[in-house]
């Protein structure tokens, strides 16, 4: 019956029913907000309030092009913040809001790309679908943990969708080596490293883009990366921001790497407040 009811919503009313709500299985993870989160020289986490006396840029070096703090916000999310170098591309503050789940799994909930005039919200979450997953906390180390996210786009937090987009997600924990500059100066750390991959359809094979991020213990959002099938124009300074660090990989044939930043390149600065989204 629940079939055949499903079948008349789709074919004359457009529905298609939702896969079941995930739920994370044996915990690997007794502490998710540290890989969401940076630390400070002492240890503890750093705050929307602080004052920074390092940044993290991307590469090339000396500076890169763009920078990415983690920072716990009073409300208990994260925000990681995205500005630019450069005054040339200084259109304003960009960033992310992140933050753990009581379902234990870690979410994106709004992003915003500098100089837009509002925020960009991943609805799903409470009003039957996921939202947008990043990992979960029992995120396994030698394979991938999987599922299907349910989410909408919306300018608005509070929008309840009459459809969800389906986006095929896994994610794991693995060791992985980076290669950081501290004042010019390389060195190899080898970090407990969340790997989360977000594609654009529920299946590999049926996606034509994709986001991976890594998230490093202690660090943050550490690298991003946007896979896709269509050919883009090549960003010109592409050698020299790309490092391969291990899953740096794409996930068939067909896939080319779109666009990336790698937030290990650190530079001392005087005390500097944690730039806002403008």
């Amino acid at each position: 019956m629940c079939k055949l009811l499903d079948w008349i919503r789709a074919t004359f009313f457009g529905y298609r029913p939702q896969p079941p709500l995930p739920k994370v299985g044996w915990a690997t993870l007794s502490d998710p907000m540290a890989f969401i989160v940076q630390t400070r020289p002492d240890g503890s986490r750093a705050t929307v309030h602080d004052l920074l006396t390092e940044r993290r840029h991307d590469w090339p070096l000396p500076l890169g092009w763009a920078r990415c703090e983690s920072v716990l916000m009073d409300d208990g999310s994260v925000f990681q913040a995205f500005s630019f170098v450069r005054p040339e591309h200084q259109a304003g503050n960009g960033g992310q809001i992140v933050k753990v789940g009581a379902d234990g799994f870690v979410r994106s909930v709004a992003t915003r790309d500098g100089g837009k005039s509002h925020m960009q919200f991943f609805v799903g979450e409470g009003v039957g679908g996921t939202g947008w997953i990043f990992f979960g906390v029992d995120a396994p180390t030698g394979s991938w943990r999987e599922l299907v996210a349910t989410l909408a786009e919306s300018s608005w937090s509070g929008f309840r969708p009459a459809e969800f987009g389906r986006a095929f997600t896994r994610y794991r924990l693995e060791p992985v080596a980076f290669t950081f500059a501290v004042d010019g100066v390389t060195e190899t750390r080898t970090v407990h490293t969340i790997i989360s991959e977000h594609y654009d359809r529920d299946s590999i094979p049926g996606s034509g883009a994709m986001e991976r991020s890594y998230f490093g213990k202690g660090y943050g959002l550490l690298r991003w990366e946007a896979w896709g099938r269509t050919v883009e124009p090549p960003i010109l300074d592409m050698a020299q921001r790309y490092q391969w660090v291990a899953y740096s990989d794409p996930p068939g044939e067909g896939w080319h790497l779109d666009d990336i930043r790698t937030y290990t390149n650190i530079v001392r600065c005087e005390p500097t407040a944690v730039p806002m989204m403008y």
